[in-house]
């Protein structure tokens, strides 16, 4: 029978962040190399500029209308239209994870997939993901027939990362002087890069350069320009930076908070230390740092600029690329093959 489509249901705002739909789009990618349906984003909110990403990527965009209160009643309707053969979601709406929601979705799709956040739901999902090592270590409950894609061995990375990591190695050793890449998702709600930059003038951490990577949800752009611009280092501030895998890989070490970027990161070979905001960051940052993955620094934002500049020249340390080595070998770079193998099973 002919494939017909895929749903991703998802959203990326200010508020919610580029995550969702980064970790989705790198599952459709993957997918379109081996189905010959029709993959569609349905979302409620989407930034204009990552709404044209989607649809210059060849996938269909629709819009779920405002009137249209319900997301499983939109999930319905655009499954329906298209005899969905899956549906994937990846939102932290809470109806869509109630039972009689779960029930109504697969009943209008082939097979249903959840990018699981946390374990407080009985799932009905045909596939269960999440990338989260810390996942391995909770206690979902689900369906017998379930099928639970965990960890590391399933982490989602896009096709450029993929393709860079396959050579990417992790440096022998750190220079004298250190090339920073500061990062913390496609909005920063938190300002965290201003604090960051901020504190790094007043840390003896000897810099090369550091480089400020922000994303399209970013509306603080001008005000770090103006430190960048007063800063004794060499900074350099880039927004949607479309050479981002070469910028990863020019670093010696990176600064960022929980979430697929130390993934990314890891997969390159390249050093991290997390800055994690709230309880669920924190936990993960934990867990990696506690494997002897990276290292951390915790309530970053109730420090004031020169801790946080102290705590992060006691961080970086040479015992930095010993925890790249054990993330890089952790880190099964197919392993979004694994999640489009499930789907299409």
């Amino acid at each position: 029978m002919r494939p017909n489509s895929v749903i991703f249901r998802t959203d990326a705002d200010a508020t919610t962040g580029a995550g969702h739909l980064t970790r989705c789009m790198s599952i459709a990618s993957a997918l379109r190399q081996r189905f010959d349906g029709e993959i569609i984003f349905l979302s409620r909110s989407m930034h204009p500029d990552l709404k044209k990403n989607i649809v210059k990527r060849g996938f269909r965009f629709t819009q779920i209308p405002d009137s249209l209160k319900s997301d499983v009643k939109a999930i319905e309707l655009a499954a329906s239209s298209t005899a969905a053969d899956a549906i994937v979601i990846d939102s932290y709406n809470r109806e869509l994870y109630e039972a009689t929601a779960q029930s109504r979705i697969r009943d209008v799709s082939e097979k249903l997939i959840y990018i699981a956040f946390d374990s407080e739901h009985h799932y009905l999902a045909d596939v269960l993901h999440n990338q989260n090592p810390l996942a391995i270590t909770r206690n979902f409950s689900t369906e017998s027939y379930t099928k639970r894609l965990f960890g590391l061995d399933a982490v989602v990375l896009r096709p450029d990362v993929r393709n860079a990591a396959k050579d990417a190695q992790v440096a022998d050793f750190l220079p004298d002087k250190l090339t920073l890449l500061v990062t913390f998702g496609s909005s920063d709600p938190n300002s965290l890069t201003e604090h960051i930059l901020q504190s790094l003038e007043f840390s003896e951490i000897r810099i090369h350069k550091i480089m400020i990577i922000v994303g399209a949800l970013f509306n603080q752009s001008s005000s770090i320009e103006k430190l960048a611009q007063a800063s004794c280092h060499d900074v350099e501030v880039m927004v949607n930076p479309p050479d981002l895998i070469k910028l990863m890989t020019s670093c010696d070490l990176a600064l960022t908070s929980g979430g697929t970027t130390n993934w990314e990161l890891g997969a390159l070979g390249r050093p991290i230390v997390i800055l994690p905001i709230g309880p669920r960051e924190s936990e993960s940052a934990q867990h990696l740092a506690d494997m002897g993955w990276a290292q951390a620094i915790y309530d970053s934002n109730s420090k004031t600029r020169y801790e946080l500049g102290d705590a992060l020249r006691l961080t970086i340390s040479h015992g930095a690329l010993e925890g790249a080595c054990r993330l890089r070998s952790a880190i099964n770079i197919d392993g979004v093959e694994r999640l489009v193998d499930a789907i299409l099973e």
